[in-house]
């Protein structure tokens, strides 16, 4: 007689709730807990005289809870690189961050050479904003955490391919006893990296001070962890600021792109840059100097860049891109620019001039553009943008945090676009 085991399963889902984010910054993605059940019926068979005959069996349920105790705030394409505040993967102890294979499985020796992860001391816990992989295959990754596998690791950290510190790194942002990224008033947050076309990291948020000098809110360092010097003395230098708030604490860069010439275009919460007018942006050359060009077209003739009239909270430029075109689709917290209506969204060329064809299409009329903040842009293979945010309403028409807009600023509608 032969036994066999033949097992089907029957998939169900169970959503455990919303998540949220840190109050004054974007979310990329706020889930909250979600879990899986899969069914697992096992029946045994047995063959009698060539005739196969059940026998019973029994149901084995396992339940999968995906990402538990916290959010995942940040994901990188490419491989599906996941960070956040999150404390546990499908039961097992995972502090904001994973890599996940295609079929959502982790990978197992990336994750176990991640060891305990990320945690932080005080009163906030630990939350990954920022992560990108370099053209090299490391992952540089910045947040809220003082420790990485209980090493200091003063928000940002940089992992090899499988999960491993790159010691030369981390020797050069934290060796000699300091401090990596540090903030006076606050907690420090690191809350968006790139990396430039010479494979530099560039690197923003809320923080004041790097390796115990100065640097408000921007930093530029080689791929090794070493600060661009000629950068920061045209940052930093003369005992000028970086970027700076009208005395206000809650400071800090959001949004940073390279252009296609090389300049670096960025966004936050600021007011001032060297002293000078930069409501919420700044055009900067590799080299860390003033796009003069630029900020007169933004600043120029007394007028004020990015506002926010009739509410009390500050402006904010939370997403920026340059489309194939070389224009700047720029969204956020904000209903003026240059003292004209721009709800949470505008479109300059590269010297700073608003698009009037786009701006006409969102906003003319009388109507609203967006009626709350823009967290994201995309463009397509088509040149058109997609756009997520907070809002609901698009031109005093229903669109729930998502919207598809033309080149030109127009909306696109079914068939283009299927979500209403």
């Amino acid at each position: 007689m032969g036994r066999l085991n033949i097992s089907s399963s029957t998939l169900t889902s169970q959503n455990q709730g919303g998540g949220n984010s840190k109050a004054g910054l974007p979310s990329t993605i706020g889930l909250g807990p979600f879990s899986w059940r899969i069914t697992r019926r096992r029946t045994n068979y047995c063959c009698i005289n060539g005739n196969i005959h059940a026998t019973g069996g029994n149901d084995e349920v396992i339940t999968y809870t995906g990402f538990t105790g916290g959010v995942v705030s940040t994901l990188l394409s490419g491989s599906i690189i996941v960070g956040g505040s999150f404390t546990a993967f499908n039961g097992k102890p995972r502090n904001g961050f994973i890599k996940l294979n295609d079929d959502g499985s982790p990978d197992t020796v990336f994750n176990t050479n991640l060891g305990t992860g990320f945690t932080r001391t005080g009163e906030y816990p630990f939350s990954i904003s920022s992560i990108i992989k370099d053209h090299s295959g490391n992952y540089i990754i910045g947040g809220i955490f003082d420790k990485f596998k209980d090493q200091s690791a003063n928000n940002i950290i940089k992992l090899d391919n499988l999960g491993n510190i790159d010691i030369d790194f981390s020797t050069n942002v934290f060796g000699g006893g300091e401090n990596g990224f540090t903030n006076n008033s606050s907690n420090a947050v690191v809350g968006s990296i790139i990396e430039d076309q010479s494979g530099n990291y560039i690197i923003g948020g809320e923080f004041n001070k790097f390796r115990d000098q100065s640097a408000n809110n921007i930093i530029k360092l080689d791929s090794s962890g070493n600060i661009d010097v000629d950068f920061s003395n045209n940052v930093f230098g003369n005992g000028e600021n970086g970027f700076t708030f009208n005395g206000n604490t809650d400071v800090g860069v959001i949004s940073i792109i390279e252009d296609q010439s090389g300049n670096y275009i960025i966004g936050g919460k600021f007011d001032k840059f060297r002293d000078q007018s930069a409501n919420s942006i700044i055009k900067l050359d590799s080299s860390g100097n003033i796009d003069v060009d630029f900020s007169n077209n933004v600043f120029g003739n007394g007028e004020n860049g990015f506002t926010i009239a009739g509410f009390d909270v500050t402006a904010a430029v939370i997403s920026i891109i340059e489309d194939q075109s070389g224009n700047y689709i720029i969204g956020g917290r904000f209903n003026q620019f240059r003292d004209q209506s721009a709800n949470c969204i505008i479109k300059l060329d590269s010297s700073g001039n608003i698009d009037v064809d786009f701006s006409n299409n969102v906003f003319g009329g009388g109507k609203n553009g967006f009626t709350n903040e823009v967290y994201s842009i995309i463009e397509d293979q088509s040149g058109n943008y997609i756009i997520g945010g907070k809002f609901d309403q698009f031109r005093d028409q229903s669109a729930n945090h998502i919207i598809k807009l033309y080149k030109d600023g127009k909306r696109a509608v079914y068939p283009d676009w299927k979500i209403i």
